[in-house]
């Protein structure tokens, strides 16, 4: 790729040369060159001048949506890592992530509108960016073969190959920076530095949050305890107890969880505390949701899979040995809503006098845009219950 692009840069300016190519007001340099290389071709000149520059400008359309291919990953990666709202994680049914998708959609029509689709300007926003990521992706390099000095085998020239890589690219882009900060160079600076500080407040904020919620990891940890002095072989497996319920049975208690975590078992503590005596059957719910995460291929679903069954195989330990008629359902998706509501004919078939259950996080205060931070599944949930005239209880957790 290197050996192609430097042909190419190099036959570019040894044309320019031959044919004494001069800057024009309004036409770039290469239809100048098209245009002083046919002008002897008679009728046949503007003709190869228009499929050649047509040709161009299909190229360039194409090569604009590759930041469509990688973009929405590095915006579902860094959801995954806590630097923009986990919602651009998702996955839509089509494999792709369809909320970083429409970000980047609409990022494109709103620098754009601001640059009035000027060109100058649009070209020192993506060189300043892009070598801002080449200098990134370098030092990151350099501090990978650094951590793993010990494994990698020739790790110092891989160093040095990559800090020469830096050092050039730290050095094209301060004169990028330097020559053209007059000439839209500080709202480049401004706004990458402020799409930063946001990115940095997210993370900071989740982290905040995740040590609020430290307190509920207590429970998973108590439960384990209880479950290890059991005397039963360590079965992963989830077993069902009484498969359909029976009638007069009573009603049965129907529990979403995202996983084997306090928010899970806080939820299924308070059903019997609230309703006494309510409900002797529990069904414990899980959808194993394939977001960017964890789609790298067969053996991580596979991996996703297993974590489902065992977490659903604690729950039902743990609600057995406290008197509960348990049971449990499981799936997977990209997209937790239409999972569910594929399940819900099941669980309605197999339990018709279910009552569904959820626990939701409660924040004091509400977060500035809580509904971009934090998703709204919980209530989406209850709207489809809804729906089909099913009762559906929110139970409050606070954080």
């Amino acid at each position: 790729m290197a050996l192609s692009l430097s042909v190419t840069v190099v036959g570019l300016f040894a044309a320019y040369i031959l044919f004494d190519v001069k800057p024009q007001d309004n036409i770039t340099l290469n239809a100048v060159l098209v245009g002083a290389t046919s002008k002897n071709w008679g009728a046949w000149g503007p003709i190869f001048g228009a499929f050649t520059l047509g040709s161009e400008a299909v190229l360039l359309f194409v090569a604009a949506q590759t930041g469509f291919i990688g973009g929405p990953q590095v915006v579902a990666n860094m959801a995954k890592d806590r630097w923009l709202p986990t919602r651009f994680a998702a996955l839509s049914d089509r494999l792709v992530s369809k909320n970083g998708l429409f970000l980047m959609a609409i990022g494109a029509a709103v620098v754009l509108f601001l640059t009035e689709g000027s060109v100058e300007t649009l070209v020192i926003l993506y060189s300043i960016n892009v070598f801002i990521t080449f200098v990134l992706s370098q030092l990151g390099m350099i501090v990978h073969w650094y951590r793993h000095r010990h494994e990698a085998r020739r790790w110092l020239r891989k160093m040095i190959i990559n800090g020469f890589g830096l050092v050039v690219s730290a050095f094209i882009l301060v004169s990028v920076v330097v020559l053209k900060f007059t000439e839209g160079g500080w709202v480049t600076m401004l706004v990458t530095s402020l799409l930063a500080l946001g990115a940095w407040s997210i993370r900071r904020y989740y982290q905040k949050t995740g040590k609020r919620l430290a307190r509920l990891n207590i429970l998973p940890q108590a439960v384990m305890k209880e479950l290890e002095a059991q005397d039963s072989p360590p079965d992963h497996e989830p077993v069902r107890a009484e498969g359909k319920a029976r009638p007069g049975e009573g009603r049965t208690a129907v529990l979403l969880v995202s996983g084997f975590n306090g928010m899970g078992l806080h939820t299924f503590f308070q059903i019997p505390r609230l309703f006494p005596g309510a409900f002797r059957r529990v069904v414990f719910v899980e959808i194993g949701l394939i977001d960017a995460g964890n789609f790298k291929g067969m053996e991580a679903i596979e991996e996703l899979k297993d974590s489902t069954a065992r977490d659903l195989s604690l729950y039902q330990r743990y609600a057995q040995k406290h008197g509960w008629d348990a049971d449990s359902y499981s799936g997977f998706s990209t997209d937790v809503l239409e999972e569910f509501e594929r399940l819900l004919p099941v669980i309605q078939k197999d339990h018709p006098e279910a009552v569904y259950f959820a626990g939701k996080l409660v924040f004091d205060p509400e977060p500035f845009l809580s509904h971009w931070l934090f998703n709204n599944l919980v209530e989406e949930l209850q709207r489809r219950c809804a729906r089909q005239g099913l009762p559906f209880v929110v139970m409050p957790v606070r954080a």
